[in-house]
């Protein structure tokens, strides 16, 4: 039997993909490096040296090391659009960050993984962002669902904009 998340509404089975991402996932944009580089006309900007000692490192286990969350089948990819990414980030400090740098970086190592087709908004729904302190330990975990309808993604809008009108948004 297949198992997954259960969307009550629709009665449908989605299936999850976990991946974990090691060390304090960094911004792809901060401290980034403009070089001149002879015969062309304008500059090679590169992300921060911080940035690309991370992306080495975990693209170097990518997609091998993404499992299905009940830890049984197989996963064939780029997973099949639409898909719910959620992320836990395991910091290991109470240092200020930012959750839109960290998922860009956390979406485009997917990307460049070919876990992930595309991170555009045809492809890709935020689910849920989350962070925790583990200084032993720090990492992102992200969770990807898919087999999504774009009801599902439609009835999740319908949510936000249930928010806004009630002043939560």
């Amino acid at each position: 039997s297949r198992r997954g998340v259960w969307d009550r509404e629709r009665s449908e089975v989605t299936d999850v993909v976990k991946i974990v991402l090691f060390g304090n996932t960094p911004s792809k944009k901060n401290s980034k490096r403009v070089f001149s580089v002879k015969g062309r006309s304008y500059p090679v900007v590169l992300p921060s040296e911080g940035y690309a000692r991370w992306h080495k490192r975990n693209i170097a286990h990518l997609p091998e090391s993404a499992t299905p969350a009940n830890g049984k089948g197989r996963i064939s990819f780029p997973l099949p659009s639409i898909v719910r990414i959620s992320v836990k980030f395991y910091r290991d400090s109470l240092r200020k960050w930012d959750y839109s740098n960290a998922l860009e970086s956390v979406q485009d190592i997917l990307v460049d993984a070919r876990i992930l087709a595309d991170d555009n908004v045809k492809e890709l729904c935020i689910g849920f962002l989350t962070h925790a302190i583990d200084r032993e330990n720090p990492r992102a975990e992200v969770f990807l669902e898919y087999g999504l309808t774009s009801g599902v993604v439609d009835d999740l809008m319908n949510g936000v904009r249930a928010l806004g009108q009630l002043g939560l948004d």
